[in-house]
């Protein structure tokens, strides 16, 4: 996930998550900058029907009083 603060108050965030439960643990998942779907079909040998686990996500909150803010979420299967 990267966060960015371009304003005060105002927090931007992209990630991307993944569900992993396909066999014993692999170490491409543990790669920090490794992009989650594309080990995810390199696993699955390409084949589009399996896998399919990974999500890339946007959040946005804003704090415009202490204690009191908004909070938005886009998710992306």
């Amino acid at each position: 996930m990267l966060s960015v603060t371009p304003t005060s108050g105002l927090n931007v965030s992209l990630g991307e998550s993944i569900v992993y439960s396909d066999g014993p643990p692999n170490i491409l998942f543990l790669i920090p900058v490794m992009f989650f779907r594309s080990a995810d079909h390199y696993l699955t040998n390409h084949n589009l029907n399996d896998g399919s686990n990974s999500q890339f996500f946007l959040d946005a909150n804003y704090s415009f009083l202490n204690h009191i803010g908004t909070y938005g979420n886009s998710l992306h299967r």
